[in-house]
């Protein structure tokens, strides 16, 4: 991928950390941003 972009991903509820761990441990050299909600979770 290109080296000067990350991978968001957004999460409003439960489990999007669990999902940003194994999207970590699949693609390594990638970055990532992560914005989670869980007020109404």
């Amino acid at each position: 991928m290109d080296k000067d972009k990350a991978i968001g991903i957004f999460d409003s509820g439960l489990g999007g950390l669990s999902v940003l761990r194994k999207l970590k441990q699949e693609l390594p050299g990638e970055d990532f941003i992560f914005y989670g909600d869980q007020k109404h979770a």
